[in-house]
């Protein structure tokens, strides 16, 4: 599955991220200094457009719109719109 551009790869409930640093949207550091043994955990959402630390527990928002996922099929497309 495609979500907003990135490749999900989620077979079931119990392989979604239950941590920020687990998710494809968190941007750290090390996605972009790789080799750097300890880049920190701080981090930017790029689906929530926020500071959050890698160990953050995922927000329930994005547990709900995660399980969303799971009714469509595996080679669907997904687009995220915000509201104003």
């Amino acid at each position: 599955m495609t979500l907003n551009g990135y490749t999900i790869e989620w077979r079931e409930e119990a392989d979604l991220p239950d941590y920020c640093g687990g998710c494809p949207f968190w941007w750290g550091a090390d996605n972009y200094l790789p080799g750097i043994s300890n880049p920190g955990t701080s981090g930017i959402c790029n689906l929530r457009g926020m500071n959050k630390d890698r160990y953050a527990d995922a927000p329930q928002a994005c547990r709900r719109l995660f399980r969303k996922c799971f009714k469509y099929p595996a080679d669907t497309t997904l687009v995220i719109t915000l509201k104003d």
